[in-house]
């Protein structure tokens, strides 16, 4: 057994939830780690397809734009995989604090 590099992502987050989706991991919600934007809740889902065991390649990051779906820009929500979709339920926002629905996200990639 043995560690492989991932590639880096732009902006580190906390908060956020993660699913395995058959071939990719796939990051919502969130909150970014960066002095530029302190306490700023994320608004799209990052999916990650890893690199082939023992290959160079640290794998691929792709950014999902979300900005008109609710509840993604929340913290703690939980999360499953269907096989075909990610369910997304309940969480934190800020200004309007815990929330009670859910949204279903399709990734098409």
């Amino acid at each position: 057994l043995r560690f492989q590099k991932m590639a880096t992502m732009s902006e580190g987050r906390f908060k956020h939830r993660a699913v395995w989706a058959g071939d990719k991991m796939l990051i919502f919600g969130g909150k970014f780690y960066s002095s530029a934007r302190t306490n700023e809740l994320a608004s799209s889902v990052l999916g990650y397809v890893p690199g082939a065991p023992g290959s160079l390649s640290t794998g691929v990051w792709k950014e999902y734009k979300t900005d008109d779906m609710i509840p993604l820009k929340s913290i703690e929500s939980s999360a499953i995989w269907t096989g075909n979709s990610m369910l997304i339920w309940g969480g934190q926002v800020f200004d309007r604090g815990f929330t009670n629905y859910g949204s279903e996200f399709f990734t098409g990639w």
